[in-house]
């Protein structure tokens, strides 16, 4: 079965490349369902002093929401996470948020 917000994944059951982190594709699906990243474009409105960025606000949020309903709470698991491949397509980057662009996010959401 191919997914909505990315053709590319397949979900099936016969086995091959599995991941722990695999029911997080429903997590993106509804996600993708009820548009997220323009409704976090219009709640995260802050004063983002970043220069060059890589990850916008909603996609550094979103990749936080992903890692907390895995089970990865802490900043610090976005430099694990780094290694899998299966993050990367949820998130449809080529690399994700660093744990300090994670630091630099929440100290934005603060002022």
């Amino acid at each position: 079965m191919a997914l909505n917000f990315n053709k590319n994944i397949l979900v099936s059951h016969t086995g091959g490349q599995l991941s722990s982190d695999g029911g997080l594709t429903l997590c993106v699906e509804l996600m993708a369902k009820f548009q997220f990243t323009i409704l976090a474009d219009k709640l995260l409105r802050f004063n983002d002093q970043r220069r060059y960025c890589q990850h916008s606000n909603s996609s550094i949020l979103k990749q936080l929401i992903l890692q907390i309903i895995a089970g990865y709470s802490a900043d610090s698991a976005a430099t694990f996470l780094e290694k899998e491949p299966l993050f990367k397509l949820l998130l449809d980057k080529p690399s994700l948020a660093s744990q300090a662009t994670i630091s630099r996010f929440w100290r934005g959401q603060n002022h």
